[in-house]
């Protein structure tokens, strides 16, 4: 799908005006890579966009880019398609002809003029559904709204990555956007994933408590099993957490109350941010 990008001829708030309501909700996507090219194939370029939640079908109407140089102006802005496959984790690969030829990838949406540096620059994903950008990310001497402390200059050959770690290194969250594209992005070897393609990993640790004393036991050393990770975490009694495996016994407890926490690991390294947790109490048989 081909699209133009006009040259912006607007105020940053004429650009930012609201249109009429589009079907589509966006407010559960981001910026997750952008790639400028390098000194060998300047307009190799691509910025990728992800949703971290379902229910975003018609992902693209009402949607555009708008790029900026690295003094942080408006450039340019790009309608997005309308790709209806927007289940949780899919991507919106938006790019030139010479990033498909160099990687043998097919954009979503197609551009065809270089919009991006790799000194400076930022881009914002907008929504007619919204008064401000949906999500911006600035590099180099940008400074963009919306998109906080702008992250290094984009190395030649590199692009630059969000991070995915602040909850579950498999999955994009809302918790992996801090605002600050300085702290949010950093260079990585460009890897653009359309939306036709399988979407990465969504085997994130869920954990659950599948054995546990009830909650008068009078058994001082109760079983616990456990499911949804490779591997887990126990605190006991607020003592910290060590690994414990899927089967735990404690060593003799004292009579009287107890907590159990637990959390679930993978062998990526993710971790379930919200452990499961058990309270009971020990009393005479």
């Amino acid at each position: 799908m081909r699209r133009g990008i006009g040259i912006a001829a607007a105020t940053g708030a004429a650009l930012l005006a609201l249109a009429p309501a589009a079907p589509a909700d966006h407010h559960d996507v981001r910026i997750t890579e952008v790639f400028p090219g390098t000194s060998e194939q300047p307009t190799a370029e691509f910025v990728e966009l992800q949703m971290y939640s379902a229910g975003q079908n018609n992902f693209a109407p009402g949607a555009s880019l708008n790029f900026y140089n690295g003094a942080g102006n408006a450039t340019g802005n790009l309608d997005l398609a309308d790709v209806t496959n927007g289940s949780s984790q899919r991507t919106l690969l938006v790019g030139t002809p010479a990033m498909e030829a160099i990687f043998t990838k097919q954009a979503d949406v197609e551009y065809g003029s270089a919009a991006i540096a790799n000194a400076g620059g930022g881009v914002c994903l907008l929504s007619d559904l919204f008064p401000s950008p949906v999500d911006c990310v600035a590099w180099g001497t940008a400074t963009v709204n919306g998109a906080g402390a702008s992250e290094s200059a984009i190395p030649d050959g590199s692009s630059i990555v969000r991070s995915i770690t602040a909850g579950c290194n498999t999955l994009l969250e809302r918790s992996d956007d801090s605002g600050s594209s300085l702290d949010d992005f950093a260079p990585a070897f460009p890897a653009p994933q359309a939306n036709s393609e399988a979407g990465i990993n969504s085997d994130c640790p869920n954990t659950q408590i599948t054995k546990k004393p009830k909650a008068r036991s009078t058994d001082r050393t109760p079983k616990f099993e456990f499911a949804g990770g490779n591997d887990y975490d126990c605190n006991l009694d607020n003592e910290g957490f060590a690994d414990c495996g899927p089967s735990y016994v404690p060593d003799r407890l004292s009579r009287g109350k107890h907590k159990l926490k637990v959390r679930a690991r993978e062998t990526d390294g993710s971790v379930d941010g919200t452990p499961a947790k058990h309270s009971w109490k020990i009393v005479r048989k």
